[in-house]
């Protein structure tokens, strides 16, 4: 199964990310005032880190999930599925609240590798390992600047390992100075001599590389051993395996640094070293190449804790200088599960008896940023500086995101309806408002599966023994075999020379890979396969006839091998995969179950409905009036008057035609059908018809003019042309009166007979001056009404009894329509918010309505541009307090 994410980056933090006890507050508006709270350290020199944590991601199909450089920050319950690195990490530090993990729970599946960090004493607690996983150590160390002595300690705290890929561990020797980390289970687990062969085989607990093979002398001889010899050379890369627990020892070096560091084992007795075990030279090692930093070099090597031998370090004549910094194990294993305690006998040192984990490691190592600075010049073990404060991790809480008592409330209503059972493990998280849980609320124990986790296809399967069954999907299952092994029940092996194991390539790498009891591999495309089996082949295991008669298929990408089948929600179960492909079948789940797709869902016929849900009543069918009754009036359609107060993106449909008429001059019509072939959902009523053809003038008889009569007669002038009202009104309102006044003055251009009739001068003064006159009078009785509307909206002086029905509207709309023209209301503009927390927003107004009181005392509101009131206020807004609303013809 291969999932698809993001391609690239899934969870990932840019540069060095190192919380720090700042006094940055609310009280100083998020801001650092004091910079030194920044500083790696206390000036005491102790950890001045934060230890906190990311939640419950899930990256599913990423190439990168993690960071460069990362310490304090805890990868809590993370999900890492099908990604080329499965976590990414190159740089970290110990947490400075000396007990947490960097790795707690959550899977890891199905990935390239594990890429884990360099200078750590790495944590990984609970986690779940599953499918084809590969922890590497020390990951880029050397590559460039990153990296420090390449030699972490990490540390398996009861994790549960179902890993089938054919290497489980691998080291990275970029500097060729030999392989470095170290793998260990955790001191309870490896106190109990993991009889079970949790991780490493029985008896071992503890893994590190082939570089150091003075520990294959520890004690008899077979403490620790190689994983050749145990046959799993290619599981282990090769390292050595031992049964006792290994710690980190490093020497932190300074300037310029020629030779080798002489390691020696002794045995121990009687207060003196007795036998010479075992010696080696360990490379120096420095960080950058030929940019070399001076403060990444030094020696760094595993040993074995205990107090039954010593190691005897010595460096050319002078040995490990005073103010060069030596580190044993970690304190994280003292705060956690007791000291660690080692013999030492350093050349230019005085070590005390014993050396535990405790010793000093002030200003040492910060962070990426800040490490080994002068300060930290003379600390370290073997000095005189006392030892850092003990720390009960038993009585340190697990680092736990901010609380939310609504949310833990819904929580568990959540996980109430998704039913997870005793075999599942509740996911389910508040997600705010109405939002429903999403599908896959549960995570089921293997190898339990379904919605509720309460489904177990693998109930009698063994997978003959030579593997473990898992349940996929909502109700599949499949085994996962050990190495060597296939088929749908694991009943085929392939061996090589009689060790168990497959020597073929990795599963694939292409489409049908088969392998052969004896040896051999052979690898197929489908479509060659298909033609050598002579029809579509599906299935796993061992092949019964053809060309590759007997072989086992141990690949087959058209097999169901990690292909589930899952229902689209929770009422459903989707039944499992057949010959390679999902059926797209599924049973139904019993009417009445709780689901989560919807909010306090329950399943009806396969479907999650809504439980509060009323039932509507369905509609009567029609009853047609008796014949005597009158006929029923239809409704008057609506018109635009009616949508007037409708806000259409942020302005009322009124106020968009109003800012037509008057900003950009369009006719009342024109702007009504512009706004409502813009907003036809909401202002589509305001359309208006495109206006009638004028009607086509009689044509008026002709009349012979003079010289038709008597040709000799001479013609009389013409008369100069007076234009008439209808002309100038037609002029004064633009473009709408033009087409009428085109065909008046055709007609009588086209007429010749009407050219020359004698108009008498006496009428055509007088209807000139009754037309001035009364253009006049127009004038100064709007003026008059203008000025007492506004002395009446200066003052308005309403009672209860004055004020409209909500749903009314009179003369009062069309009145103050005109006050609309000057001062439009603002459109509230969301861009000019910052954005801001809830509590710190307030209540506004909308824009262009006003809140007025009765004499009574009583609120109303009125729509400063429709003229409507109401005594219900409208939907206020959540505007910052500095939000200052701007008039302009654009808002409205």
């Amino acid at each position: 199964f291969q999932p698809t994410g993001h391609m690239r980056f899934g969870t990932y933090l840019l540069g060095p990310s190192y919380p720090k006890h700042t006094d940055q507050s609310l009280d100083t508006n998020g801001e650092v005032t004091n910079l030194s709270t920044c500083n790696a350290f206390q000036p005491t020199g102790d950890d001045n880190g934060v230890s906190t944590l990311i939640s419950e991601n899930v990256d599913w199909g990423n190439v990168f999930v993690g960071q460069y450089e990362l310490g304090d920050i805890q990868y809590a319950d993370h999900f890492s599925l099908g990604c080329d690195n499965l976590i990414y990490w190159k740089e970290s530090k110990n947490f400075a609240d000396g007990c947490s993990a960097h790795i707690k729970g959550g899977i890891y599946a199905n990935g390239q590798q594990m890429a884990l960090p360099d200078q750590a004493t790495f944590l990984i607690e609970g986690a779940t390992f599953r499918g084809a996983v590969a922890l590497e150590a020390n990951h880029h160390c050397g590559v460039g600047s990153t990296g420090v002595l390449c030699q972490p300690t990490y540390v398996l705290v009861n994790c549960v390992w179902e890993v089938t890929s054919r290497r489980w561990f691998w080291f990275t020797d970029t500097l060729g100075t030999g392989y470095g980390g170290i793998f260990t289970l955790s001191p309870p687990e490896c106190a109990t001599g993991n009889p079970g062969g949790h991780i490493f085989p029985a008896g071992f607990c503890s893994l590190t590389s082939r570089s150091y093979q003075y520990l294959l002398h520890h004690g008899d001889g077979t403490s620790c051993v190689t994983a050749q010899a145990l046959g799993l050379a290619l599981r282990y890369d090769g390292g050595i395996l031992c049964k006792l627990p290994l710690r980190a020892l490093k020497v932190f070096t300074r300037g310029t640094v020629s030779g080798d560091l002489t390691v020696e084992m002794w045995s121990y007795a009687g207060g003196e070293a007795t036998t010479l075990k075992a010696s080696q030279l360990v490379p120096h090692h420095a960080i950058g190449g030929p940019y070399r930093q001076p403060p990444k070099q030094g020696f760094s090597l595993p040993v074995v804790p205990g107090l039954d031998h010593v190691y005897k370090l010595s460096l050319g004549k002078t040995g490990i200088h005073p103010s060069w910094n030596i580190e044993f194990s970690d304190t994280v294993f003292s705060n956690r599960w007791g000291l660690d305690k080692i013999r030492l006998d350093i050349q230019g040192r005085s070590c005390p008896q014993i050396v535990h984990s405790s010793h000093d490691r002030r200003f040492i190592w910060g962070d990426t940023t800040s490490y080994l600075g002068p300060s930290s010049l003379g600390r370290g073990a073997c000095t005189s500086h006392p030892d850092m404060p003990s720390i009960d991790c038993a009585a340190v809480a697990s680092l736990k995101l901010p609380q939310c008592a609504q949310c833990e409330q819904q929580l568990e209503v959540a996980c109430a309806a998704a039913q997870c059972g005793e075999h599942g493990r509740c996911t389910a998280r508040f997600l705010g408002g109405e939002l429903p849980v999403s599908k896959g609320a549960c995570v089921c124990d293997p190898p339990f599966t379904g919605p509720r986790c309460d489904m177990n296809p693998c109930a009698g399967e063994a997978c003959n023994g030579h593997g473990f069954c898992r349940g996929i999907g909502d109700n599949g299952w499949q085994c996962e075999c050990d190495e060597g092994y296939s088929g749908r029940t694991c009943d085929c092996l392939c061996n090589a020379d009689g060790v168990p194991g497959n020597p073929c390539q990795v599963a694939g790498a292409y489409d049908v890979q088969l392998c052969n009891a004896g040896g051999g591999c052979k690898y197929l495309s489908t479509e060659a396969y298909e033609i050598e089996q002579g029809g579509t082949f599906n299935e796993l295991g061992r092949v019964s006839s053809g060309p590759s008669a007997n072989m086992c298929v141990y690949h087959n990408a058209a097999s169901c091998k990690d292909k589930p089948c899952i229902a689209s929600n929770d009422c459903r179960i989707a039944d499992p995969c057949q010959n390679g492909t999902c059926p797209g079948t599924w049973q139904p789940v019993a009417d009445g179950t709780r689901c989560v797709t919807v909010v306090d869902g329950v399943c009806a016929s396969g479907d999650c409905i809504s439980s509060h849900v009323p039932r509507v009543p369905p509609t009567p069918p029609f009853k047609p009036p008796p014949p005597d009754s009158p006929p029923l009036t239809p409704l008057p359609e609506a018109s635009c008057a009616d949508v007037a107060d409708e806000f259409a993106d942020g302005a009322t449909c009124l106020a968009r035609i109003l800012y037509l008429v008057t900003t950009q001059g369009y006719a009342r019509e024109v702007a009504e059908s512009k706004v409502a072939s813009e907003y036809p959902q909401i202002c589509g009523p305001c359309h208006q018809p495109p206006p009638a053809a004028p009607p086509t003038p009689p044509v008026l008889p002709s009349i012979p003019s003079p010289r038709a009569r008597d040709d000799e007669a001479p013609t009389p002038p013409a008369l100069p042309s007076i234009p008439s009202p209808r002309a100038r009104d037609d002029e004064a309102e633009g473009d709408a009166g033009d087409g009428a006044a085109d065909n008046v003055t055709s007609q009588v251009e086209d007429d010749p007979t009407l050219i020359g009739l004698p108009r008498p001068a006496g009428i055509t003064v007088f209807a000139t001056v009754s037309v001035v006159v009364c253009a006049i009078l127009a004038l100064i009785a709007i003026a008059f009404l203008c000025r007492v509307q506004r002395l009446k909206s200066q003052s308005p002086e309403l009672t209860r009894s004055h004020v409209p029905d909500p749903y009314s509207r009179g003369a009062v709309r069309e009145i103050l329509a005109t006050k609309a023209k000057a001062k439009l209301p603002p459109r509230f503009n969301p861009e000019t918010v910052p954005n801001l927390p809830a509590q710190q927003l307030q209540p506004m107004m909308p824009a262009g309505w006003e809140q007025l009181t009765t004499p009574e005392g009583e609120p109303y509101y009125h729509n400063l541009v429709t003229g409507k009131t109401a005594w219900e206020p409208p939907p206020k807004l959540m505007v910052s307090p500095s939000y200052t609303p701007r008039m302009s013809a654009a808002d409205v």
